[in-house]
């Protein structure tokens, strides 16, 4: 522009006249300004007085202002709880999107959030926990822009610490059991009870054994010397032959019993076989806890094998639920797992399989693994797994030696994760007065998922369901009057978790009614977890810390 008119007053005007031109063109220069604006733009109506449009000279037109961090936290010091989020608070507005790239000192991933609306302050909302006991030396770099597009001018370090692990003050520390080395390798597939006279049995899966155990304790439970341990089931085996696992307990005053999955070859008096044989035992505690002698039956010998057993006892009766799993080899029907029932009188652990009724219920991938299985109001209730659904099932006490119509066709589908998501394994039953509660893992999202029922529960529609936490895995549900209690695994962070409601103040489906605790941290903890709540109100949880290869036990009573 400035180059035209030089052209034009050339042609009309002589040398002698140049200074004026040269006088002109300088003012033309301090009237374009410089900056955004371009060439020739105006200058702003009403130029500002510094920092903003105007009397900065850049001829009226915004200075840059590069961002710049105020503030980080935590920082410093004093410890800050695993899952701070950190927040940092700049000179001005961010552009959320550029926070992607990892944090210097950081070890673990994040999510960005806007704290307030013109994004001043971004908390990164991290995915797992920080390490407790430590020290992060972090550092932002220039990497993140605000929402004019500038980047960070310079990096900000800064450092803080992470508090120690505790657990809440209502529950004692967890304690090791059985097992804490790889010789000694003990706890999976845990199952916890409260017999009639308070004594506490633990049965679960000994890998250094080979076998099922038993743990137990009368008094003073949360100090490691107050408990003992008997093996269940001696039956001859090799040496590279272990059973025992997918273990479960329940008890009638103090009479003991347990279903298991028996792997082994076949030997003298026991049809087991190297796909699993579902076994029964049954023995009654003395005065300390101990059975001594247990008496185990074969119940099922399928040819493919069993996983996933549970068992419940009303009146003598026993009921145990299971997976039958399908022929490996095979394709169609035949290579479908089966979600079965089985029951017989209180003599039972003298009988053969062949004298046990048992009930194929539903079949298809996944059947039954895994399931749960409570006797409640003179009323069998079972939940289960089945191709990405959680269903559920029931019939009466009355008709258990003939409960034809537990049938997939009768079962209600209580999650199918709205046809997107597979949910349901790892699921847990309870019942208080007329009303069925659930907790189960949503296997898609990780979450901690609770459903219940107040009535006509073969119903789908009578279902309500919700998240509890956003991550779960290893879920057990106990209702008692007033209160209901979880345990659970965070699989996220790999910690023992627990999750409590006061049902009498709320029906629990609103996530905001659930209290939330870390029971034990760190390490990878919290597998097979299983709950009990005894008499006065205490909690007993068994799990198995697979860090140390150990049973843990932990109790509290809390109050929340």
């Amino acid at each position: 522009m400035l180059l035209g008119f030089y052209k034009n007053v050339n042609r009309h005007f002589s040398m002698r006249q140049l200074p004026f031109i040269v006088v002109l063109a300088a003012v033309i220069l301090v009237g374009c300004g410089g900056g955004s604006g371009g060439v020739g733009d105006p200058a702003p109506p009403n130029p500002g007085t510094g920092g903003g449009t105007g009397g900065d000279g850049t001829g009226g037109n915004p200075s840059v202002v590069f961002p710049k961090v105020i503030s980080a936290s935590p920082q410093g010091d004093t410890p800050a709880a695993v899952d701070t989020p950190i927040d940092i608070t700049f000179n001005k507005p961010m552009m959320l999107s550029s926070f992607q790239a990892p944090m210097e000192g950081l070890d673990v991933g994040y999510d960005p959030a806007c704290v307030d609306t013109d994004c001043v302050t971004v908390r990164l909302n991290h995915k797992t926990n920080l390490a407790y006991n430590s020290t992060y030396q972090v550092k932002l770099l220039p990497q993140v822009r605000d929402k004019e597009g500038n980047l960070l001018t310079d990096p900000y370090p800064w450092s803080f610490k992470t508090a120690v692990f505790a657990p809440p003050p209502s529950f004692k520390s967890g304690i090791m059991l059985d097992g804490g080395t790889v010789a000694t390798d003990s706890g999976e597939c845990t199952a916890i009870a409260v017999d009639s006279a308070g004594t506490l049995h633990i049965a679960y899966f000994s890998d250094s054994a080979g076998a099922p155990k038993h743990a137990y304790c009368s008094k003073d439970c949360d100090k490691p010397g107050s408990w003992n341990n008997e093996v269940i089931d001696t039956t001859a085996k090799l040496t590279d032959q272990k059973f025992g696992r997918d273990i479960n307990l329940a008890i009638e005053g103090t009479t003991l019993h347990v279903s298991y999955r028996d792997v082994g070859t076949t030997s003298t008096g026991n049809k087991a076989d190297d796909r699993g044989v579902l076994k029964y035992a049954k023995g009654v505690a003395k005065a300390d806890g101990s059975v001594g002698t247990w008496a185990p039956v074969i119940v099922d010998d399928t040819p493919f094998g069993v996983t996933d057993t549970y068992i419940a006892v009303d009146k003598g009766r026993v009921h145990i639920s299971y997976a039958k799993k399908g022929d490996p080899k095979a394709t169609g029907q035949t290579s479908l797992d089966i979600f079965t029932y089985a029951t017989c009188s209180a003599s039972c652990d003298s009988k053969n399989s062949g004298d046990i009724e048992k009930v194929e219920i539903d079949q298809g991938k996944g059947a039954g693994s895994p399931n749960h299985i409570v006797i409640a109001n003179d009323t069998i209730h079972m939940s289960y797994y089945l191709n990405g659904t959680l269903k559920y099932v029931t019939c009466s006490v009355s008709q258990a030696q003939n409960c034809s119509q537990l049938s997939g066709a009768a079962a209600a589908v209580v999650d199918d994760g709205e046809g997107k998501f597979d949910v349901g394994t790892e699921n847990s039953l309870s019942i208080f007065g007329n009303t069925v509660h659930m907790t189960y893992r949503d296997n898609t999202n990780g979450l901690l998922k609770y459903a219940r029922c107040d009535g006509n529960c073969t119903d789908s529609n009578n279902w309500t369901k919700i998240a509890i936490d956003n991550a779960g895995g290893s879920t057990q549900i106990v209702a008692v009057p007033g209160r209901l209690h979880v345990s659970y695994r965070d699989d996220l962070n790999k910690d023992l978790k627990y999750a409590t409601c006061s049902s009498s103040s709320s029906n629990c489906l609103d996530p905001k009614s659930w209290s939330l605790f870390t029971l034990d941290a760190p390490g990878e903890v919290g597998l097979d977890t299983y709950i009990a709540v005894d008499g006065a109100g205490a909690v007993h949880i068994s799990y198995r810390d697979a860090s140390n290869k150990a049973l843990k036990y932990i109790v509290g009573a809390p109050t929340q």
